[in-house]
């Protein structure tokens, strides 16, 4: 493992699939394999098999598809090359979490996840200085040139740019693309592309830990203190809750939000959004169990957008923090719905509303559709609005 320089983030020593830590940017031994964007690793990112398949995948969870899959017609409305068909994922957010850390093609080892698209600029180039490939090499990463698998049918899987270019997958969407990082010669670029092209993937530790040198032993022997005791199942109002402990604040928090029926398995786990309360409700004193409340601003920004471990800022981050904060998205008070008689959801499996008790202030995570860019901030929302709660310990 390796420690970033300048965030303390600690990432694995070498790309996906390789059997040793770069020795030069042409090291064959350290190119490691090549992954098309949120597929698991089921033979597919095998750089040395020749075998390949033009038929889009239903799902992305492929089954007994090893194959790599080309694509030279566009696969979806947007006009891009995807390597499953139209309407499965077009706008990745499925994927996004899949390669979080336990996501459902998680590829990395436990405790560690595919990196965002912010996390690659900070730690590899802000912190590394990388202006070059011969600077990747030379960073603390020691990024071989691994180059990248073409997409084309044409090309039938070629692998281009080994010892002379430097691929990256992030996790992150964008738009209906993927961000990716490059070193190409001297120039470096982050920026979005086709989800069929095979990349290499450096691993990030998304629940991080320090290594802990104890200290020598006591010149007398001293009792070893009591274990803490388990924290205890909560029973409020007709379900059964956890209690799990925050490892940015050491706070202790419900494991799901109110209402929900189980923890999240993945960021659009209906099972998992629970109630959508108005501001008057979610305030009041009765809506958490005794000894909880709404958390403030500054709580949840702890745990969330200024978390020291997994910072949240999109949904594939909400998802893999300790928090497991799926897209619930929110009940609109200002969109009845006359056949019905109710209010209509928006942003449901793709944005995150959630109260705080600071002045009507709500965490939101979401994507601008102008920039299709993902940021998670508090703003202040309507209070007649049904957004989602979880409740901290007082």
């Amino acid at each position: 493992m390796v420690t970033s320089p300048k965030t303390g983030r600690v990432w694995l020593d070498r790309n996906l699939g390789a059997t040793q830590v770069a020795t030069s940017s042409n090291d064959t031994d350290a190119y490691g394999d090549l992954y098309q964007w949120g597929r698991a690793k089921d033979g597919h990112e095998d750089r040395t098999r020749n075998s390949t398949s033009t038929t889009l995948a239903s799902s992305i969870d492929t089954g007994a598809n090893d194959l790599f899959i080309l694509n030279s017609t566009p696969s979806n409305t947007a006009s891009t090359f995807d390597w499953v068909a139209n309407a499965v994922d077009n706008n990745g957010l499925a994927r996004m979490a899949a390669w979080a850390n336990d996501g459902v093609n998680d590829i990395c080892p436990a405790g560690f996840s595919v990196p965002t698209k912010a996390e690659l600029k900070e730690d590899i180039v802000d912190a590394a200085g990388i202006t070059s490939v011969a600077t990747a090499f030379s960073s603390p990463l020691k990024l071989p040139a691994a180059g990248y698998r073409n997409r084309a049918t044409s090309d039938n899987g070629t692998i281009y740019d080994s010892g002379s270019s430097v691929f990256l997958w992030s996790r992150s969407v964008d738009g209906p693309q993927a961000s990716y990082l490059s070193v190409i010669n001297s120039t470096v670029n982050s920026n979005n592309l086709d989800r069929t092209y095979g990349f290499s993937v450096r691993c990030i530790k998304t629940q991080g830990s320090t290594v802990f040198v104890p200290p020598p032993p006591p010149p007398s022997p001293s009792p070893s203190p009591s274990p803490s005791p388990p924290l205890s199942p909560i029973s409020f109002k007709g379900l059964t809750y956890e209690q799990v402990v925050s490892p940015n604040t050491d706070r202790v928090w419900l494991d799901r939000n109110l209402g929900a029926t189980q923890v999240a398995t993945s960021h659009n786990d209906s099972a998992a959004y629970g109630g959508y309360l108005n501001y008057e409700i979610a305030t009041d004193n009765s809506t958490c169990p005794m000894g909880f409340g709404l958390p403030t601003k500054a709580e949840l920004a702890a745990e969330t957008t200024k978390a020291e471990v997994t910072k949240v800022v999109d949904l594939g981050t909400a998802f893999s923090s300790f928090l497991r904060i799926p897209a619930a998205g929110f009940l609109n008070i200002n969109s009845p719905n006359p056949a019905t008689g109710k209010h209509n959801h928006f942003g449901v499996g793709s944005q995150v509303a959630m109260w705080t008790g600071t002045d009507g202030y709500a965490l939101s995570v979401q994507r601008d559709i102008r920039t299709s860019t993902w940021s998670g901030e508090f703003k202040s929302s309507v209070l007649g609005h049904g957004f989602s709660v979880r409740c901290v310990k007082d």
